[in-house]
């Protein structure tokens, strides 16, 4: 599944790197050109993303319950399969493409190690007081 979706960003991402995206987009474009790039955004952009980052959640799951299976301690294997992710992003977003994810996801990777314990619903609580919070300071924003 997680080749599926590496294949579906691949797609996406030649797009991008061709430069493709950006000639459907123009005002002289084409409509079929319009209507290409819209398809391929509704249709695969957005899907494989989401499946990509799900597959990232779901694995972190699995590598936990591998972990306490084999006796060893979850938090230096996680910190070493997140070093590697970043240093392969890092590497990828110097040499290939400057849009890289992965660098992102190894972040994340570290919240999501930070708050494996936590209480979902503390978690829901927390964002919707850190939504109203912002909502609240929206009118006080510099660019009001």
């Amino acid at each position: 599944m997680r080749g599926f979706a590496l294949l579906g960003i691949c797609l996406v991402n030649a797009m991008v790197i061709a430069g493709t995206w950006s000639l459907a987009e123009g005002a002289g474009a084409a409509p079929w050109d319009r209507t290409a790039v819209w398809l391929v955004t509704a249709l695969v952009t957005t899907k494989f993303y989401l499946l990509f980052a799900f597959l990232f959640g779901h694995s972190f799951v699995f590598q936990e319950a591998g972990a306490r299976r084999d006796g060893v301690p979850f938090a230096r294997r996680h910190a070493r399969r997140l070093l590697g992710l970043f240093l392969l992003g890092l590497a990828h977003a110097l040499l290939l493409y400057p849009g890289d994810i992965l660098m992102s996801y190894a972040v994340l990777g570290l919240v999501l190690f930070a708050v494996r314990r936590a209480d979902p619903r503390a978690l829901l609580g927390e964002h919707y007081r850190g939504e109203r919070l912002v909502d609240s300071h929206a009118d006080d924003a510099p660019w009001n």
